[in-house]
């Protein structure tokens, strides 16, 4: 039979791998979504850059 000890330690093993594999998670959420943003801001930015390098040659 399983003692009430062992059960405490493999719940507290299993919440502090919980905590580390949520961390890494948000972290590596955090850099897609900052890429994502980062893309869009561009996407968003080329017809000004290139409408102003198009006025520059003219």
């Amino acid at each position: 039979m399983i003692d009430q000890k062992n059960i405490r330690i493999g719940a507290a093993i299993f919440l502090l791998f919980a905590v580390i594999a949520v961390d890494f998670a948000s972290k590596f959420m955090s850099i897609i979504f900052d890429g994502v943003f980062v893309a869009l801001v561009l996407v968003v930015l080329k017809p000004m850059i290139w409408g102003a390098k198009d006025k520059a040659e003219q």
